[in-house]
């Protein structure tokens, strides 16, 4: 039934052209780009740099790791616009906004590491964390899911508040949409 229904050679080629408009946002580097993200995507859990190069869909030399991060260029403009292109028509959409923080307590000598607020849990029970928080807005289908399409990334850099990174997404939201009138953004108290 499921490969009845997803995967036939309509949806196939929809993935293959959304494949090939997301290269075109790399602007340098963009082979080297393509299969690291190939082989993020393929590997279950990567600890190294090491690993990642090993990954079978990774197809270049070890430098081209380095050089994929170091030196390649994305269009982030033409990338959200892709991604929010990507949310299908209904009469209703809504959005969810919050802000993920990545851990990098490890990486001492990272530019721009901030102190984060994260769970109770996580360090040593103050919730407190280093590292680099990102805010996402993301479409979310349905509200029984917790599955949800983010459509546009912004990093809060050290000088900026969350909430004014929030608040330009939100005005990017509404003058990208198809139809701005039927959607609706959710955001955490934070």
């Amino acid at each position: 039934m499921y490969a009845k229904n997803y995967l036939n050679v309509e949806n196939f080629t929809r993935l293959v052209d959304f494949r090939q408009q997301i290269r075109r946002c790399f602007l340098k580097r963009c082979d080297a780009l393509s299969s690291l993200l190939d082989a993020v995507k393929q590997s279950s859990h990567l600890n190294s740099f090491v690993e990642l190069r090993l990954a079978a869909w990774f197809k270049h030399r070890w430098q081209s790791v380095y050089a994929a991060i170091e030196e390649s260029r994305i269009d982030n403009k033409k990338l959200n616009r892709l991604c929010l292109e990507q949310v299908p028509k209904r009469e209703r959409l809504s959005f969810a906004l919050d802000v993920m923080n990545v851990r990098r307590p490890e990486s001492e000598t990272l530019k721009e590491r901030v102190i984060c607020h994260g769970a109770k849990r996580e360090a040593f029970g103050n919730g407190i964390i280093y590292g680099l928080p990102y805010s996402l807005l993301a479409f979310c289908d349905n509200a029984s899911s917790s599955w949800a399409m983010t459509v546009h990334t912004e990093r809060v850099r050290p000088e900026a508040k969350a909430v004014a990174v929030a608040v330009e997404q939100i005005q990017w939201l509404f003058e990208n949409i198809r139809e701005p009138s039927r959607a609706s953004v959710g955001f955490d108290g934070g």
